[in-house]
């Protein structure tokens, strides 16, 4: 598991119901996030080509429809590393993606264009 420390600098413009507005102070923001909470890069599939970072081993890689139906199943037999999966035809939409391991499951929404 990697941590990545991020950052971003935000400023915010609220609008008074009068029309006026005017800009908050600028705060910067840094957060950890883990890599396995993003392990499909990227998360917007173009082309039926599923990018998937595998950090640790896994089993099983599952895409699930957003009402729970299986639609994908590929085995990975504890491979790790960067995998480029081909993807069966599918309509557009957002998916769930599973990582099933001995130990853990992750999971990632993506989209299907």
């Amino acid at each position: 598991m990697h941590n990545l420390l991020s950052s971003s600098i935000r400023s915010l413009k609220p609008v008074d119901l009068d029309g006026k507005s005017g800009y908050s102070n600028t705060i910067s923001l840094i957060y950890n996030s883990l890599l396995e909470n993003n392990f499909v890069i990227p998360c917007i599939i173009s082309n039926r080509t599923l990018g998937v970072n595998l950090d640790g081993t896994f089993i099983n890689l599952q895409m699930i429809t957003m009402d729970g139906k299986e639609v994908y199943r590929q085995a990975l037999n504890n491979r790790t590393g960067r995998v480029n999966l081909v993807l069966p035809s599918l309509p557009p939409g957002q998916y769930i993606v599973v990582l099933l391991g001995n130990d853990r499951q992750v999971t990632q929404k993506v989209f299907m264009k």
